[in-house]
């Protein structure tokens, strides 16, 4: 029996299989994984941080969202869930909330329920911004979530009535049957509505930038430990003031 013939795209399949089973091998040898140890050594070898990695491993069962916008929906969310060393207290949970605030702009309502500390921000019934942090292990849970659909509604309609309205005042007075007017019309109008897209796409990056910034910032303030203040004791200062004085006045004599 002779040996089998193998087209060139058959032997770039079979070619690029064995080069993920060699590095498999490479990476694991005969084991089903890799312990924390030799993750954090693997990832030093392709020029991973520590911090990172570590972030990384706590983020591993978190939920992922479709951060790129849908431009037959015209995506009108953002939202992420992310899980960070530091635990969110009743002592932080002010300075995080100006932390929020520096990067946001404007106010918002806080409260909280036992281990959860949440902060919402509703903006005249076109958009809600909600964002929770949860301790539990030393760790805090850290959700977001902001929602513009009231702007995305208005951009919709007008973008709709425009072009709608002015290809029905096109075909008034024409010979064109009244249905083909309004089915064109209403084609124009369908067209708008994808045009706007064209302002909800960029506005959809800015939140999407606004958001990580956000949790950057949050991120920060819980992972950052206070430098230890020194305390001078007020007697002690005035005894060193006092033998200074007593030294000197010896020395003029």
């Amino acid at each position: 029996m002779s040996d089998p013939l193998f087209d060139k795209k058959e032997i770039q399949q079979i070619l690029k299989k064995a080069s993920e089973i060699q590095t498999q091998k490479d990476l694991y040898g005969d084991k089903e994984g890799l312990t924390r140890s030799e993750l954090e050594v693997l990832a030093k070898e392709v020029g991973i941080d520590a911090d990172s990695l570590n972030q990384a491993i706590l983020n591993r069962e978190s939920d992922t969202f479709d951060t790129t916008f849908n431009w037959f929906s015209g995506t009108s969310k953002v939202q992420d869930v992310s899980v960070v060393e530091g635990e969110v207290n009743k002592e932080n949970w002010d300075e995080i909330i100006r932390e929020i605030r520096k990067v946001i702009g404007g106010i918002g309502k806080d409260s909280r329920h036992r281990d959860t500390f949440e902060w919402e921000q509703r903006l005249k019934d076109i958009g809600y911004r909600h964002i929770s942090l949860t301790a539990k292990n030393g760790k805090t849970t850290i959700q977001y979530v902001y929602s513009w659909q009231g702007i995305k509604f208005i951009a919709q309609f007008f973008s709709f009535i425009f072009p709608f309205t002015i290809t029905a005042i096109s075909f008034d007075g024409s010979t064109i049957p009244f249905v083909f007017a309004i089915l064109s019309a209403s084609i124009a109008g369908g067209l708008g509505i994808l045009a706007s897209r064209v302002f909800l796409k960029p506005f959809f990056e800015k939140q999407k930038g606004i958001m990580k910034q956000t949790l950057k910032a949050i991120s920060q303030k819980l992972t950052s430990k206070e430098q230890p203040k020194i305390e001078i004791e007020e007697n002690a200062y005035l005894e060193n003031e006092t033998l200074s004085s007593s030294t000197n006045r010896q020395q003029e004599s």
